[in-house]
């Protein structure tokens, strides 16, 4: 026999938009912590083990945050299926953003420009065949990114690397939801 569950105990069933906004909320923070672990600190590095470290313990986060939340508010607590939304959505944008996809990528996107001298003439070999949206050559946004000590949240570097960044996000999406498809069927 059922029985009948009062108003706050009706289990969820589909994706939340509740869920949806947690974990885009959530996502800027794991970029910034995973940029800061790995490309600064060079210390843990939460995206290089099989099972992500970083979602793990934000899912363990959430568990504890929603124990106490069902105890004072049971109905705003979250139901198992949106902790499961949020670690997805948590655990892909950590494959997006790991230590071997878009954290080196970082790096590739002023190259080109940043190194050109006279003696290599890279800016006649190939500056020419490189667009603007797809790489950095602003030289100051490129030498803050090199040497530190700057602030990123500058209206000139902003306005440099995010175009870059956008259009690097876009070609790189497919090529890892391809690569996903084709684990799946072998």
């Amino acid at each position: 026999m059922y029985r009948k569950l009062s108003s706050y105990e009706e289990p969820y069933l589909d994706i939340t938009n509740r869920a949806i906004i947690i974990g885009l909320l959530i996502m800027p923070i794991i970029v910034y912590l995973i940029a800061l672990q790995e490309m600064i600190w060079h210390a843990l590095h939460w995206s290089s083990m099989s099972l992500p470290q970083i979602s793990v313990f934000v899912v363990a986060v959430l568990i504890a945050i929603n124990l106490i939340v069902s105890r004072l508010y049971p109905r705003i607590k979250l139901s198992q299926n949106e902790i499961l939304v949020i670690y997805v959505m948590v655990s892909a944008t950590t494959s997006f953003t790991s230590h071997d996809n878009m954290v080196c990528l970082m790096g590739i996107l002023a190259h080109g420009y940043w190194y050109a001298t006279p003696e290599n003439d890279w800016a006649n070999l190939f500056h020419n065949y490189l667009p603007d949206w797809l790489v950095i050559k602003n030289y100051n946004a490129a030498m803050y990114f090199y040497k530190g000590e700057s602030n990123f949240f500058i209206a000139e570097y902003v306005k440099s690397w995010l175009p870059a960044m956008f259009a690097w996000s876009f070609f790189d999406m497919p090529t890892f939801f391809y690569v996903d498809l084709y684990k799946r069927h072998y």
